[in-house]
């Protein structure tokens, strides 16, 4: 990606604001998908923490299997019941649906964003 910016300061391709959009785009992707994954990460280990009984099935629910290829987004679905019957439930469900909104920003924009400019480059060239 460094050899990719570098090309496009030396050959003089810097004036082309496509090239440094798409630059732009690549880098908030790679940046948004691992920070959202930091993120759960941070959240479910905090989550771990405060059900330390329960630490393989909060692993289970919120990474299952592959939990590098997975998506860094949290689902919406129901917490499980352990969580449910905790007293300070709403504010657990709360930070689920923060970070899950953050990482829906941080992923799915530049990735369609990212699409497009796919798209754009194969039916304009």
């Amino acid at each position: 990606m460094i050899a990719f910016l570098i090309g496009l300061i030396l050959n003089d391709v810097h004036a082309s604001l496509f090239a440094w959009f798409s630059s732009v785009v690549m880098i908030c992707f790679i940046a948004g998908y691992t920070v959202a994954w930091v993120v759960k990460v941070a959240f479910v280990h905090g989550l771990k923490n405060r059900f330390p009984e329960w630490k393989k099935e909060t692993d289970q629910f919120f990474f299952g299997r592959f939990n590098i290829f997975r998506s860094p987004v949290i689902s919406g679905d129901a917490l499980p019941d352990y969580m449910q019957q905790d007293p300070v439930f709403n504010v657990i469900e709360a930070e689920r649906n923060t970070v899950r909104y953050f990482s829906i920003s941080w992923v799915y924009i530049p990735m369609t964003l990212l699409v497009i400019l796919i798209l754009v480059m194969a039916f304009l060239t």
